[in-house]
């Protein structure tokens, strides 16, 4: 149940985002090429009907790239740029037709206005504009969400497999001989991965969630349970007592690296 209320959640949200897109989109180009005005202008009204109508045509027009784009994939395209431009010229001609078919429904069918070619090309171009435009930020809002989600994950090649794992479900890193292994939270599993040391991962971690406390690990804030004053203002850590599987339950840090680590547990309570 939780799985698929978070594909409808994202749907919704999805839509809002392009519903939004389009009707910001046909707010700007109603101003620019079909009212000619902007609101400071002398003499300013609203263009209702005209926004109505364009807003009207947009909706629908990027309604029905959206379903067919679905249906026509173009991500066997090696070339990132031939895919795009084979995506625009699909998108210009599903626009082009379901246009021309709404156009010659409303005007000649419902309110039987006569034909004028400069009306057709020009609400033609404003319709193409929207939808490209809707598509490319579209494309580029989905981009960055990817990137995101994939600068959330750490992808580990461990025997015949790749897998990932959420940054927050790491408990820690360790580090030796070469060897470097990962530990989950709230578990015993333990992985080996492709990495040889942890200068490879430590620039890809969020700070502000893992510290490298010595050479052989990095620590996930959630795993670090209490810190305690050692001698020579170094620091001993106690991870959180549900992790083991062969590693120390206290970890220690020297004093040229406890000032940073303090700063970075940020409040953790400290035991003197």
């Amino acid at each position: 149940m939780k799985r698929v209320s978070g594909r409808i959640n994202n749907a919704a949200q999805e839509h809002l985002v392009r519903y939004s897109l389009i009707f910001a989109l046909s707010l700007l180009i109603v101003h620019l090429f079909s009212y000619n005005k902007l609101p400071f202008s002398t003499d300013y009204r609203f263009p209702t009907i005209s926004f109505l109508i364009i807003v009207s045509f947009g909706v629908f027009l990027c309604t029905v790239n959206y379903i067919f784009s679905k249906k026509v994939s173009f991500k066997k395209v090696d070339s990132y740029r031939k895919r795009m431009l084979y995506e625009a010229a699909f998108h210009f001609s599903i626009t082009t037709l379901f246009y021309s078919l709404l156009y010659v429904l409303v005007n000649h069918v419902i309110f039987e206005f006569d034909f004028i070619f400069v009306n057709y090309l020009k609400y033609l171009f404003i319709s193409i504009l929207i939808v490209l435009f809707e598509y490319v930020l579209r494309e580029a809002l989905i981009k960055k969400k990817v990137e995101k989600e994939n600068n959330s994950k750490l992808f580990v090649k461990t025997r015949n497999k790749i897998l990932t794992v959420d940054f927050d479900d790491i408990a820690l890193f360790h580090s030796r001989q070469g060897i470097v292994s990962i530990l989950l939270k709230n578990s015993k599993t333990k992985w080996v991965t492709q990495f040889n040391s942890l200068k490879e991962i430590e620039n890809i971690l969020p700070p502000e969630n893992f510290f490298k406390v010595n050479r052989q690990y990095i620590v996930h804030r959630d795993a670090v349970q209490i810190v305690e004053k050692d001698v020579n203002r170094k620091l001993t850590v106690h991870l959180d007592s549900s992790l083991n599987n062969g590693h120390p339950s206290e970890i220690k840090i020297s004093r040229y690296n406890s000032r940073n680590f303090k700063k970075w547990l940020n409040g953790l309570p400290e035991i003197a």
